[in-house]
């Protein structure tokens, strides 16, 4: 019995994680789960766990980047190298506002909804940013340091500010998160 099979089946797992990259949390740990279930049962198979049958069943449960290539297509997970359009989305959605007043930002959620980078939850929560984005809450910010303000007014500036800002990162990391992906997916095609 060699002291290696647990370190190529750890090697097996994080090469399928990284390839998985991209995918809902969710669906990634689901993927994961499942071909850790069918590893572990191919291993109940072996007659010995030696380097060699342990790399033989990896081959056989199939390639990290044939697995996430298939579950793509099967889950249609994109993966989106942003471009102007995307950027255009987030920039707009975050300033438009103070550029020209709601229409920048109305000109941001059209382009957020024509994207292919985001799913339909993410440009629903896109389009839930505060209109005008942070203009919103940076002029209210004004009356929000006066002193007859309560701490009502004072929260709902809060919530006006912290809204777009936390909206607009998850959109960020979630573009940053795909495009990652497409990079990944881009250079193995290319071997």
């Amino acid at each position: 019995m060699s002291a290696n099979p647990e370190n190529q089946i750890d090697g097996y797992l994080k090469d399928l994680e990284r390839e998985l990259r991209g995918f809902p949390r969710g669906r990634r740990l689901e993927l994961l789960a499942e071909v850790r279930d069918h590893i572990a049962q191919a291993r109940t198979t072996l007659s010995s766990e030696s380097d060699a049958e342990v790399k033989t069943m990896l081959e056989r449960v199939g390639d990290p980047a044939d697995i996430a290539a298939e579950a793509r297509d099967r889950f249609e997970v994109r993966t989106v190298r942003p471009g102007a359009l995307e950027f255009g989305a987030l920039i707009l959605l975050a300033i438009g506002g103070l550029v020209l007043p709601i229409i920048g930002w109305v000109v941001g959620v059209i382009l957020l909804w024509i994207s292919p980078a985001w799913t339909s939850g993410e440009k629903l929560l896109g389009t839930l940013v505060v209109p005008g984005g942070l203009a919103v809450p940076l002029f209210l910010g004004v009356f929000a340091v006066s002193p007859g303000l309560g701490p009502m007014e004072r929260a709902l500036f809060g919530v006006l500010f912290v809204a777009p800002v936390a909206s607009l990162t998850y959109l960020a990391v979630k573009l940053r998160s795909r495009s990652a992906a497409a990079i990944h997916e881009a250079a193995s095609a290319n071997w």
